[in-house]
């Protein structure tokens, strides 16, 4: 048999004491990784709403240099239109019959 220094009360209170180190050590490193997470959300979220604010921005500049074209060449506008409208009757007009 194995003999041992340690009385088994002695052990017990090791192995409790390690238990409660772990623990703790477990606890830290759960708040240490839950603050890094919410870091990395929080950085994540700022990115995505400065990329919404470029692509907003991007989208409204370019309404605005559509728009200021059409007030400055309406009939190219309504030409261009109506030959978008005449190949899609064209293309809808080739579409195959069911027999």
């Amino acid at each position: 048999m194995f003999k041992s220094d340690f009385s088994t009360s002695e052990l017990k209170s090791r192995a409790a004491k390690l238990a409660d180190k772990t623990e703790a050590a477990l606890s830290t490193l759960a708040d240490v990784v839950r603050a890094r997470a919410e870091d990395i959300a929080d950085s994540t979220g700022a990115s995505a709403e400065k990329a919404y604010d470029q692509a907003r921005d991007q989208m409204r500049g370019a309404a605005s240099n559509l728009a200021s074209r059409i007030e400055d060449r309406p009939l190219l506008t309504v030409f261009a239109v109506g030959l978008m409208c005449a190949a899609a009757g064209f293309l809808m007009a080739k579409r195959p019959r069911s027999s």
